[in-house]
């Protein structure tokens, strides 16, 4: 899509290019010590594999290599924790995330605002949202038991009933005609690792802690769109 790389990462990763690290895109399969005692990562390229020694290595592939997985699946995690015996993955939640669009018209009367939410209702039981707008869009994160219960077929029907709560709707300009256009189910951190780190070897971002809640579904509707 039109501008899919505007976004933090890409550009973090762009410093790091111009500076004179070398960038491989590819998918990371294993990770294990070398002789050497020096870790050595597997990955596979659309066209070939390859390996890479390293001095040190620092993991920061998140929590959903594919979205909601069970962290006990990764195999690149579990990889790891035979690295670091002691490595203790964070506390990972079900989220539901939903792209809404509306007119831009009625859309840029909030244009600019980001609010959050701790509370559903008496049926809807939500323990941490957040919607923010971005021109004709509008994001929407929800946290909360009935997330947990929820299979994925109904994820669009929860952000429909919460953005009709009362105290919602006073947030959202009058007749936008919200439109989902994606929903999806990723894991969202909710705790910190422990020992998150070992000989020459170290996991950061969400792999490791997520400091807050709000902290997570910031990450997600900056990476979202």
């Amino acid at each position: 899509r039109t501008g899919r790389y505007q976004n933090f990462d890409t550009f973090l990763l762009h410093l790091a290019a111009d500076e004179g690290a070398q960038v491989i895109t590819a998918d990371v399969s294993d990770v294990h010590y070398s002789a050497a005692g020096r870790p050595v990562v597997t990955y596979q390229t659309a066209t070939a594999g390859g390996e890479t020694e390293a001095d040190f290595a620092v993991f920061a592939g998140g929590v959903n290599r594919s979205p909601g997985m069970d962290l006990r699946d990764d195999p690149v995690l579990s990889a790891l924790q035979r690295m670091i015996p002691r490595l203790r993955p964070p506390k990972v939640r079900k989220a539901v995330i939903a792209e809404m669009r509306g007119s831009e018209d009625r859309m840029r009367m909030i244009e600019g605002e980001m609010h959050f939410m701790q509370y559903g209702s008496k049926d809807l039981h939500i323990e941490m949202a957040s919607v923010m707008p971005k021109r004709s869009w509008m994001t929407t994160v929800l946290l909360g038991k009935s997330v947990d219960r929820a299979e994925p077929s109904a994820s669009l029907h929860l952000v429909e009933r919460f953005l009709q709560l009362p105290n919602i709707r006073r947030l959202i300009p009058h007749k936008a005609e919200l439109t989902a256009r994606c929903c999806c189910n990723p894991n969202m951190t909710v705790g910190a690792a422990k020992n998150p780190f070992g000989e020459r070897v170290a996991l950061a971002g969400d792999l490791a802690v997520a400091r807050l809640y709000k902290d997570g579904l910031y990450s997600a509707f900056t990476t979202s769109s």
